[in-house]
């Protein structure tokens, strides 16, 4: 998502569009992706954060690979601007609130590790993609970033429910 700058610049000049009109598929897709928490957060209660987690990370790969095929620019900003941001909020957001239940007492080093990850994506991804554009195209580079999201869906499966323990009621005088 950070380095989607890359492929935005070989979609403008695809679909010759203006920088105002382009720069709607990330403002979509980060929009949706945070403003998604109340859902997930739902989601999440209701079925768990590795369901969610794995659905959210298959949806998502599916609309990175619709994106390089759409027609236009329009359905773009559907499949990877708001469904794309929605179901990125999915994985991201309930593998986030899943450190919650794992860590009690390192609960702030553990979330710190884990949104170091996104910093370390955005500076492997970024000449990753630029390579593959060059060798390749920018269709192809999608296709190759929703095959990789999908292994998020393989390490969604990882995430094991633990038991909660019922606690002890407080005696009322």
């Amino acid at each position: 998502m950070y380095s989607f700058g890359l492929v935005l610049q070989q979609i403008k000049l695809q679909f010759d569009v203006d920088d105002s009109k382009a720069n709607w598929l990330n403002s979509l897709n980060t929009g949706f992706l945070f403003c998604s928490g109340p859902i997930v957060a739902g989601l999440a209660n209701q079925f768990g954060c590795r369901v969610v987690v794995v659905g959210g990370a298959i949806i998502t790969s599916l609309m990175y690979i619709l994106t390089a095929f759409a027609p236009n620019i329009y359905v773009q900003m559907v499949t990877y601007g708001v469904i794309g941001g929605v179901s990125t909020g999915c994985t991201y957001i309930a593998s986030i609130i899943v450190i919650a239940q794992y860590f009690e007492k390192k609960r702030g080093i553990a979330t710190g590790i884990c949104m170091a990850g996104s910093g370390v994506g955005s500076f492997v991804f970024a000449p990753l993609l630029e390579k593959l554009i060059k060798k390749f195209d920018w269709k192809f580079t999608l296709v190759v970033m929703g095959s990789i999201i999908l292994q998020c869906a393989v390490l969604g499966c990882l995430l094991k429910p633990l038991k909660s323990e019922p606690k002890p009621k407080k005696k009322q005088l």
